[in-house]
């Protein structure tokens, strides 16, 4: 990747830093990793080489820059456009196009190395884990009542069994930063997350992350093509706000962040609890 020149900084994520750079005469976006993401930017770039520009950016190159602390980076094709919070007919439409058409790829055309989690995997991985390191730290009341829906949560998914059936390709993080809208199409970027999952990961984080504009939705769906199972939307819906409250939980009291906009994010957190409130059964 030696033919990558940093021409400015783009804008630092969490675990990646990202940055514009002339590669072989054309601007380009280079992903570069902090210690520890590897595995995580591996799997980004084999789905990316993957689905060679077809609703994601195109892999332009790879490499590792240093073993001894374990960075590496990529280097993206640089899909310029716009974030849209709100989603017209026209930008449903595109979106739903885009995702319709990432969903229908069959899971032998994906790179081997995508995890495909069960029901019981993500709670122990990701919600269990994130309970643990919040009961320490958390107000004891939030604690308590998230232990109890993790425990209905938990006896809701497992009645659902594998359920294996229609996994397809999923991003898992469609949030506006994420998702592209050129005049002619929307790109979906940021892949790290990326596994074979249900189709309705992506619609439940869908529906959390846009509004959409009357008429907006319809043209979405028609475009989509497809209806999602309404139990497992509702469960999926379940463990992606659980999910998303934990990590606040974590986030503000656990690792002490966010504290400049503490307000809009506990704001946030109390939305989540109270839709987990009403939608567990």
């Amino acid at each position: 990747m030696g033919t990558s020149r940093i021409l400015r900084a783009l804008a630092s994520g969490a675990n990646n830093d990202l940055f514009v750079v002339d590669h072989r005469g054309v601007e380009a976006v280079l992903k570069r990793t902090r210690p520890g993401g590897v595995a995580r930017l591996d799997l980004e770039a084999a789905i990316l080489e993957c689905l060679d520009g077809d609703g994601a950016p195109r892999l332009l190159g790879k490499e590792a820059i240093d073993s001894a602390e374990e960075c590496s980076q990529i280097v993206m094709e640089w899909v310029q456009g716009r974030h849209l919070h709100r989603l017209d007919r026209v930008a449903a439409a595109m979106l739903g196009r885009t995702l319709g058409g990432l969903h229908s790829r069959t899971r032998v055309d994906l790179p081997a190395q995508l995890a495909s989690p069960s029901w019981a995997d993500y709670l122990e991985s990701r919600l269990e884990s994130q309970w643990e390191q919040a009961r320490e730290a958390a107000p004891s009341a939030m604690v308590e009542e998230s232990r109890g829906f993790l425990r209905r949560l938990g006896t809701f998914a497992a009645g659902f069994g594998a359920d294996d059936e229609g996994r397809c390709l999923v991003h898992t993080d469609l949030i506006p930063l994420n998702v592209v809208f050129t005049a002619e199409d929307c790109r979906i970027v940021d892949w790290e997350l990326g596994r074979i999952d249900h189709p309705e990961w992506d619609l439940a984080s869908l529906d959390k992350a846009f509004v959409f504009e009357p008429g907006a939705r319809a043209a979405f769906d028609a475009a989509y093509g497809r209806l999602p199972d309404p139990d497992r939307l509702r469960l999926v819906g379940l463990l992606h706000y659980s999910n998303v409250a934990l990590w606040r939980m974590c986030s503000y009291w656990v690792r002490g962040e966010n504290r400049e906009n503490a307000d809009r994010f506990l704001a946030e957190l109390d939305e989540e609890i109270e839709w987990i409130r009403r939608n567990l059964p």
